[in-house]
C-alpha cells in the first residue's frame, strides 16, 4: 500500500452552538483541559469531550503545545469526562451538550454541516485561507491509501481529486489540496 497526502484540515476547537466563547488563548486552553474554568460566563458548566488516547484527534491536540499535552494527559485521568469513540460521535456531543468543547476537524464539520461553534486561537479563526496563509498552523493531513498496482478507475478518481473540478469539492468541504 501507498499512502499519497492529499489535503490538510485544520485541526479545530469546537463548541457547542451558544456557548459564550468566541476565542481561547493556547493557555485559557489548557487550563479548561485542567478543569477551570468548571462553568462558562453564562453559567453552563464546561463539559470537555475528549477523545481515546489511541486516536489522532489526541495527538493532534497534544502537539499544539507542551502545556496542552501535559493539560490533555491530566484531563484523561479525570472521571465522568465523555470520551466518543468516533469523529461523529464526538461531533454529535458538541452539537447537542451545552457547554461542550473539543476537537474535531474543519474538514468534518464542513462535509457533515455540524452545528458546531468553530473557536479561534489566539485570535485566528481556523479557515482555510488562514491555513494557507500560515496564520492558522494546526492542520491534520489527509491521506489516499491505494495499492501499488492500483487499478485504472483508481488513478482516473486520484487525477479527479487533483483537477480544479475537484479541488473546488475539498475546498467547500473544508480541505486545502497539497500534492507531495
Amino acid at each position: 500500500l501507498l499512502a499519497h497526502p492529499y489535503a490538510k484540515t485544520p485541526f479545530v476547537i469546537a463548541a457547542a452552538p451558544g456557548t459564550p466563547l468566541d476565542s481561547l488563548s493556547l493557555n485559557q486552553l489548557a487550563k479548561l483541559y485542567l478543569g477551570s474554568p468548571r462553568t462558562w460566563a453564562d453559567g453552563t458548566p464546561v463539559r470537555l469531550i475528549l477523545r481515546p488516547t489511541t486516536d489522532s484527534d489526541h495527538a493532534a491536540l497534544q502537539s499544539v503545545s507542551p502545556e496542552i499535552a501535559q493539560a490533555l494527559n491530566h484531563a484523561q485521568q479525570r472521571v465522568g469526562l465523555l470520551v466518543p469513540d468516533t469523529d461523529q460521535e464526538a461531533a454529535s456531543a458538541l452539537e447537542k451538550l451545552p457547554g461542550a468543547i473539543g476537537s474535531t476537524t474543519l474538514a468534518l464539520v464542513l462535509s457533515e454541516k455540524r452545528k458546531v461553534k468553530l473557536i479561534a486561537l489566539d485570535n485566528v479563526k481556523p479557515s482555510l485561507e488562514n491555513l494557507a496563509n500560515g496564520s492558522y498552523p494546526y492542520h491534520k493531513k489527509m491521506f489516499l491509501i491505494l495499492r501499488r498496482n492500483a487499478s485504472l478507475d483508481i488513478r482516473s478518481f486520484v487525477e479527479f481529486i487533483f483537477s480544479p473540478a475537484g479541488k473546488l469539492i475539498l475546498e467547500a468541504n473544508g480541505q486545502l489540496p497539497v500534492r507531495e
